[in-house]
């Protein structure tokens, strides 16, 4: 038998002979007993780790819109939650800020990932990359210049700089401003701006230039 019971402004749909409250609706909220299905779907039919709740449509375009303000502070979000301590109703979260059009993604309730509106992306962490392939990432720039700064919290306003321009290599110190150190360019040529130290006998298959602005030191310990 199915009931629909109302009780101080609430109401309770119920099956099974009345012992169980598959829908209640109490003011605005709702809460269902069990899993949820829209559209014609069947929870069984989706992976057990994720059919509570399942919605779309078996052809054409399919997603979920979730709306916010546009102030600051004001966020669209999706939270991973293990318990209802604050740290845990959100262990792992994606977000976005309309008002700054930046996307973040949370571990433990910690920002890891920043997206900016630029299309800049910022780790908390270290960068792992694996792949099959021989080249395991790409770097692009649309400026003259595509380069990698590698810095430390000590490094100055301009961080230490591998740089690419057409076929050739350049390294750049750091500090007050960028300048570079050494260059190799497509021929396998290296010009140094100043000192060279090596710390053991260089050899070499093929005979190459060295165009050396200052001196080349060869140590053999």
């Amino acid at each position: 038998y199915s009931y629909v019971v109302s009780n101080n402004a609430r109401m309770y749909f119920q099956t099974n002979s009345g012992s169980n409250n598959t829908l209640f609706l109490d003011g605005d909220n709702a809460t269902f007993a069990g899993n949820v299905a829209i559209n014609g779907l069947t929870n069984s039919d989706y992976d057990a780790d994720a059919d509570n709740l399942v919605l779309g449509s078996t052809s054409g375009n399919t997603g979920i819109t979730i709306r916010s303000g546009s102030s600051a502070g004001n966020y669209g979000s999706i939270y991973f939650a293990d318990g209802t301590t604050a740290t845990a109703n959100k262990a792992g979260y994606i977000r976005y800020e309309q008002n700054t059009s930046e996307m973040t993604i949370g571990i433990n309730a910690v920002q890891k990932l920043s997206i900016a509106l630029d299309g800049t992306a910022t780790f908390a962490g270290s960068l792992h990359v694996i792949s099959a392939d021989n080249q395991l990432a790409r770097f692009e720039s649309t400026d003259a210049y595509g380069g990698i700064e590698i810095c430390d919290d000590t490094s100055g306003t301009a961080k230490p700089l591998i740089s690419a321009l057409g076929n050739a290599f350049i390294f750049y110190n750091g500090g007050s401003s960028h300048t570079e150190a050494m260059r190799i360019d497509s021929s396998q040529n290296a010009t140094f701006a100043g000192s060279g130290t090596f710390a053991d006998t260089i050899t070499s298959s093929k005979s190459t230039d060295a165009g050396i602005g200052g001196q080349l030191k060869l140590i053999n310990p």
